[in-house]
């Protein structure tokens, strides 16, 4: 074993995206855990092993009285021991999970600031210790030739509590890449299958622990035209309150383009609502799609500032040197700054307030036991096309309405949600419900670019208003505004050639399922 210098601790603070595989020891009943763990030199690109380290764990889980975050993939603990001791809070994202940490402090309640990122799931209940872990753990780093570590190994040895009481007790080997990539993974598993390991049937300790309280996962319905249209439109509901869930968490991360997809979620599950309105008895269908626009529209003015800045920027990058006129980019980056400031502060609140958690919980019940009308039980095929149909009229009668910006507004509004119905349709109909989606969008981009200019010609009169009141020339303005205002016309002959194309090519079959 070569002596190399082991990775430097995690973070007791902050977040890291981590990717890892587990495994447990295999072979017949009864298969000792004292399987030796094979020579990783050689595997892959590992050259050798940095010095073992050892650690006691011990860590208590939280949840709430129904497991809701255990159920979704999610995580929340406080450890003690090792190098990494503290709060962690494990949202699933992509192929890994995004780690949060906070320090561990003397509170035995989880910090707020991990409670508030899984409000989306939590709805604001109570969360409370559900188990506890204890793992005696082995780790390994696994070293390149240039001396970085790939990845780590922990082989480890655990206990799990419940009310102070063992229910179970395993070994699992994790595998955890650290500046390695998937290539990496698989060669490492390659050796570990060779010696005995076997993939985890469960991959995260908590569950192992759960295992007989957790509801058993539902199998997925099958979804064709001649299954009832509820198995359809319930297994779009849950796609997209996922989507909307974990797309709240990078909101209130301010992670890249957050905002807009949270609001596009909740948009997909409104037109759903709306869409296959005929499909719910009484009126909680009707009553989520008012909270869904009241929640989408709290959140529009940061993500209308986002858009118009990123056209304003791209014409600062566009405008020659010469026509430049004063400190156009320093002005301009300092309006975006100070506006954002406070339509952040206002998403906050939003995200807080008791009308958000009112409609997390109301989502939550509709979704878990739709009010399903007799018409859910008809067969899809008979059920869907009528109600695309509908859509389709309902965008040809704005356009032939549309005089101005707002009714080409509005337009847009009906192609949206005749788009979102198409992608709903998807997994019944396949490509027919696919082209209808896609050609829904390509009519409705124009008109996005449309209400983006309106978006950014409004920056552009702010920031001019700030330059004049500081003395500035507002030259440089005056031109971005001149080219918003051609690329808005622009906008308005390609959105109306794309609908006469897309309305009358072979009768409008791009816009209705075959």
């Amino acid at each position: 074993m070569t002596d190399l210098p082991q990775r430097r601790p995690r973070r007791r603070s902050g977040s890291h995206h981590e990717v890892e595989r587990t495994y447990t020891p295999g072979g017949e009943v009864g298969a000792t855990d004292d399987l030796a763990l094979p020579d990783l030199v050689g595997a892959g690109p590992v050259t050798a092993l940095g010095r073992a380290g050892t650690a006691e764990l011990d860590a208590t889980y939280h949840d709430t009285v129904d497991l809701r975050l255990t159920r979704a993939g999610i995580t929340l603990r406080r450890r003690e021991g090792g190098g990494d001791e503290g709060w962690h809070l494990k949202l699933p994202v992509g192929a890994g999970r995004d780690e949060v940490h906070r320090p561990l402090g003397r509170a035995a309640t989880p910090p707020k600031p991990l409670r508030d990122l899984v409000t989306a799931w939590t709805a604001g209940a109570d969360v409370a210790p559900v188990a506890r872990i204890r793992t005696e753990r082995t780790t390994h780093d696994l070293v390149g030739a240039d001396g970085a570590v790939l990845a780590e190994v922990a082989d480890d040895r655990t206990t799990a509590m419940r009310d102070d009481t063992v229910v179970l007790a395993w070994r699992e080997v994790e595998v955890e890449l650290v500046d390695g990539d998937e290539d990496l993974l698989d060669a490492v598993e390659e050796q570990l299958l060779a010696a005995g390991f076997v993939p985890a049937a469960v991959g995260r300790k908590i569950e192992r622990a759960l295992a007989d309280v957790l509801p058993e996962a539902e199998e997925a319905p099958r979804i064709s035209t001649k299954r009832p249209v509820h198995r359809l439109v319930h297994a779009r509901l849950v796609e997209q309150l996922d989507a909307f869930r974990r797309h709240e968490v990078e909101v209130r991360r301010r992670r890249p383009d957050g905002v807009h997809q949270a609001r596009v979620a909740a948009r997909r599950l409104r037109a759903a609502l709306r869409t296959f309105s005929p499909l719910f008895e009484g009126d909680a269908a009707d009553d989520l799609q008012r909270r869904l626009q009241t929640f989408t529209r709290a959140l529009g003015p940061e993500r209308d500032l986002e858009v118009a800045a990123e056209r304003l920027e791209a014409a600062l990058a566009d405008t020659p040197a010469d026509l430049l006129v004063g400190p156009v980019r320093t002005r301009l980056r300092a309006v975006v700054r100070e506006q954002m400031k406070g339509h952040r502060a206002a998403t906050a609140v939003e995200l807080d307030s008791p009308r958000h958690l009112e409609l997390l919980t109301a989502l939550d019940r509709f979704v878990a036991d739709p009010p399903w009308a007799p018409e859910a039980k008809r067969r899809t095929r008979d059920v869907v096309p009528p109600l695309l149909a509908k859509d389709r009229k309902r965008v040809g009668k704005r356009f032939a309405a549309a005089e101005d910006d707002d009714g080409l507004h509005r337009a847009r509004s009906a192609l949206k949600r005749l788009r979102y119905a198409g992608e709903a349709a998807v997994t019944a109909y396949g490509d027919d419900a696919e082209r209808v989606a896609k050609t829904a969008k390509h009519v409705q981009q124009p008109l996005g670019t449309l209400q983006d200019t309106r978006l950014s010609r409004q920056l552009v009169r702010d920031v001019a208003a700030a330059a004049d009141a500081a003395g500035e020339s507002s030259f440089t303005y005056g031109i971005w505004h001149e080219w918003e205002v051609l690329a808005a016309e622009e906008a308005r002959e390609l959105a109306r050639a794309r609908w006469a194309r897309a309305h009358k090519r072979r009768k409008g079959r791009g816009l209705r399922l075959s």
